[in-house]
């Protein structure tokens, strides 16, 4: 895309520190612009021209591409600018979509977490049957996410108040690759806030860069525990200040999530003998078939294990996406429907 067309794009990138995410207008449409993070590796930047090419596969496939279930908000396309010190910056450019002919805001569902009324269980597991099918369809056409959280599930409305769960949009694609492509691969860096959503395969500083769906998965059973709970992923762990948690604690998570004892890690702040676990509180908000759908999700690692002495990789990816399809995805989706009946 031509940046003549945008209005404020210069103004925001003279600060030196762009955001996540920037709004502008291009050529009068009310559009934001989702920068991707320049990661290095290594002390070194990633091939830009690789970084480009994904970026054009990405958009082609959230512009044209878009399966039964695929939640993303309205792409236009992608914007490169110049930086002096950090080289080119991409950003993938999103329409916001009109509220009954009214403009309207970007939400995240982080934003909304711990803030006014806990909306009705129906409601929450309703959110939570679209993103899992909304990832599943992602899978499908053999693309992973590789940064599902709750400040990258969005909303448009003209309020806070006037949020429909009901409609989310998914976002944070600056890591998505295709699952086929494992040289386009870009490692995140070391980021707390994120990092606690990632498997600890996954996370900063652990990952040889080969992302598996698994972990994708992974992420969304914990984003499941958040809008279940109502409340931050930082805040059921108990930590303070999640931006001063260690690495070697965050490894921890899936065990500390799981009620397993970890092995050689840093423990966890509620890990007392009288605290209630994690899978024990999302049971007694949602009954024990969410629990064990969050169980699918936080051990979806486990499903990739070779059953046997050369499994053929094939084998491994249907039995990954049987367990997602029916055990993860259907069993959410029926579930606000029983309620509802």
């Amino acid at each position: 895309m031509e940046l003549d067309g945008f209005r404020h794009v210069e103004k925001a990138h003279e600060l030196g520190d762009l955001p996540q995410r920037t709004t502008v207008t291009y050529r009068g449409r009310d559009v934001w612009v989702e920068w991707k993070d320049n990661l290095v590796i290594d002390g070194l930047y990633p091939h830009a021209d690789h970084s480009e090419i994904r970026i054009g596969l990405l958009t082609d496939l959230l512009c044209h591409v878009k399966p039964i279930g695929f939640r993303a908000p309205p792409c236009l396309g992608y914007i490169k600018i110049q930086d002096s010190e950090l080289g080119p910056r991409l950003g993938i450019v999103f329409e916001n979509p009109p509220i009954h002919g009214t403009r309207s805001e970007l939400i995240t569902l982080q934003s909304l977490l711990g803030q006014g009324p806990k909306p009705s269980l129906s409601v929450r597991l309703s959110l939570c049957a679209v993103l899992a099918r909304c990832l599943y369809s992602f899978h499908s056409v053999n693309w992973m996410h590789k940064g599902l959280r709750s400040d990258n599930v969005i909303f448009f409305a003209s309020s806070s108040a006037s949020v429909d769960l009901s409609s989310p949009y998914v976002s944070g694609f600056d890591l998505s690759r295709p699952s086929s492509i494992d040289t386009m691969t870009e490692k995140p860096g070391f980021n707390p806030v994120r990092d606690i959503y990632r498997h600890p395969d996954a996370q900063s500083g652990q990952t040889d860069g080969n992302f598996r769906k698994c972990y994708d998965i992974y992420s969304l059973g914990v984003v499941i525990i958040e809008v279940l709970l109502w409340k931050h992923i930082g805040e059921v762990a108990g930590f303070k200040d999640i931006s001063k948690v260690k690495p070697s604690t965050l490894q921890g998570m899936q065990s500390w999530l799981l009620a397993r004892s970890p092995t050689g890690q840093a423990s966890l702040p509620l890990t007392t003998a009288t605290s209630e676990s994690c899978l024990q509180r999302v049971a007694s908000e949602g009954g024990d078939v969410l629990r064990d759908i969050v169980k699918y999700c936080l051990t979806a690692d486990e499903v990739e294990q070779l059953q046997y002495p050369g499994e053929p990789p094939e084998m491994v990816v249907v039995r990954l996406q049987r367990v997602a399809g029916q055990d993860i995805v259907k069993r959410l989706e029926s579930i606000p429907l029983a309620l509802q009946g």
